[in-house]
């Protein structure tokens, strides 16, 4: 993560060992924040304590994640052996950096709403190099998206939050002859995404730009089944379970659901801990920043942490 990453700080709820080291780093983290200052770097004390203690959320992860050859679940087997271990060609790897270039280095300024729980640090207007660091899909996420899309082919895909269209680039270099309904509610940056995604992409036709609120993307557009779906918009989790819940009807048993920035917050969190419980999805993997859900009614419900 970088200095101006927008997580919210995750709180402990309750007063175990995390909680309590947290507590006696409060001084030591507040001498550093006036350090900081005293050179010129704008970096808030609650900012750093919620890199610490998303340090502890990810100590946490590793200890508990298992890798491919501690998995007994053919299918999840075959996701942490297959899917995780896809290479990207060449050339798409060539299409999708060539893309991030593009985005790190356009200053253009767009007007900017945020419909989400994201960042108020700052303005309406922002550029797009800004947004690109703020938000856009990582380079180790975005690799598995792709990999999800090559591995299960799917012939339709749903992407809530498309922001400058690296996630949906992605999914779809991955499997071109896809169907992508991506939605996205700021305007400006729907129509930047639009236009400047095609250059790099194999069937523009087959990616499908809505401007839109999820809400009334739903309501108004939803009328097929989908084969995997993104969610990556928004990042509260009250909303989050309320799309998943509007979603039910547009998922078949085998529909991979990507949740991204799981830990992006205490809601995000605790919506993720309740999709696990979940009846409805009997496959959930944790791969620490992406959670998934698949509802494979044909097997055990289970649920996985998996080193990626």
């Amino acid at each position: 993560m970088f200095l101006g990453s927008t997580h919210r700080c995750l709180v402990p709820k309750d007063k175990g060992l995390q909680f309590v080291v947290l507590q006696r780093l409060e001084k030591p983290i507040f001498f550093v924040h006036r350090l900081l200052v005293k050179f010129g770097i704008s970096f808030g004390r609650k900012m750093l304590l919620c890199r610490v203690n998303l340090a502890f959320e990810f100590i946490k992860y590793q200890l508990e994640a298992k890798g491919r050859y501690r998995i007994h679940s053919p299918f999840v087997y075959e996701f942490a052996s297959k899917v995780l271990l896809t290479q990207c060609l060449p050339s798409h790897i060539a299409s999708i950096n060539g893309y991030r270039t593009s985005l790190k280095n356009n200053t253009q300024q767009i007007a900017f709403q945020d419909f989400g729980a994201g960042s108020k640090r700052l303005g309406k207007n922002r550029s797009i190099q800004e947004i690109y660091l703020q938000s856009a899909t990582s380079k180790k996420n975005g690799r598995l998206l792709y990999a999800i899309s090559k591995h299960y082919q799917p012939k339709n895909i749903l992407e809530f939050g498309t922001s400058l269209g690296v996630g949906t680039l992605s999914m779809h270099l991955g499997n071109s002859k896809a169907k992508i309904d991506t939605v996205e509610a700021n305007k400006d940056i729907c129509e930047f995404a639009k236009n400047n995604i095609n250059g790099f992409s194999e069937n523009k036709e087959n990616i499908h730009f809505y401007h839109a609120t999820f809400d009334d993307f739903i309501e108004t557009h939803l009328a097929k089944k989908y084969d995997l779906i993104f969610i990556d918009g928004h990042h509260d989790g009250r909303a989050m379970l309320h799309y998943l819940s509007k979603l039910r009807p547009f998922i078949h048993n085998q529909t991979v659901i990507v949740l991204d920035d799981i830990r992006w917050s205490d809601s995000m969190l605790d919506a993720w801990k309740e999709c696990i419980k979940q009846t409805e999805f009997h496959v959930t993997l944790d791969l620490f920043s992406f959670g998934l859900l698949i509802p494979r009614s044909e097997q055990e419900k289970q649920h996985f942490v998996i080193r990626y």
